[in-house]
């Protein structure tokens, strides 16, 4: 590319028939674009050998998925002066997320609430839950509906138990 950058000879009162010839100087220009994580172009210009580029777009955002929220932290490489095309990507800083996990008693009864990290196997921190007998069964808790397994999403267990019909003990007189 090129520029007009002045006249030569050096302009002066004329006095006698003159030829001026423009002269040009040449400028190098270079691409340069951003990229999101995903390799989506979010933004190119042409900037002059030696300037500074900048992003003069939105703020770029990557969508949190089950493991992780994403937030924009800056560019791969950093931005430097232009001496030739370059390339930059959005970088983001990820957080683990959490979820809640809520453990309930047969009828209901929330017995502990937590938030617990993607990934990792919740537990049960309380006391045996229990469920009071009644006149032909005695309950012994067995465990949790669904079976505990590691959290990809919020979930709910619910105590069940084993019924043990009573043995009648009484006798006729």
């Amino acid at each position: 590319t090129y520029t007009f950058s002045d006249w030569s000879p050096e302009l002066d009162i004329v006095t006698e028939d003159v030829t001026y010839i423009a002269q040009y100087q040449e400028i190098v220009r270079y691409e340069v674009a951003f990229y999101n994580w995903d390799g989506t172009l979010l933004q190119s210009n042409w900037y002059d050998y030696g300037e500074y580029p900048s992003y003069t777009g939105e703020t770029p955002i990557r969508e949190a998925d089950a493991q992780y929220t994403y937030t924009f932290i800056g560019w791969s490489p950093e931005l430097d002066l232009v001496v030739g095309d370059q390339y930059y990507y959005a970088q983001y800083d990820a957080t683990l997320n959490q979820y809640e996990i809520n453990f309930y008693n047969w009828d209901g009864t929330l017995l502990q609430s937590s938030m617990v990290n993607y990934g990792e196997m919740p537990s049960y921190n309380g006391i045996t839950p229990t469920k009071p007998e009644d006149e032909q069964y005695i309950y012994t808790f067995l465990g949790w509906d669904p079976e505990i397994t590691l959290v990809i999403e919020s979930a709910a267990y619910t105590a069940i138990y084993e019924a043990v019909e009573k043995v009648d003990t009484s006798t006729e007189n």
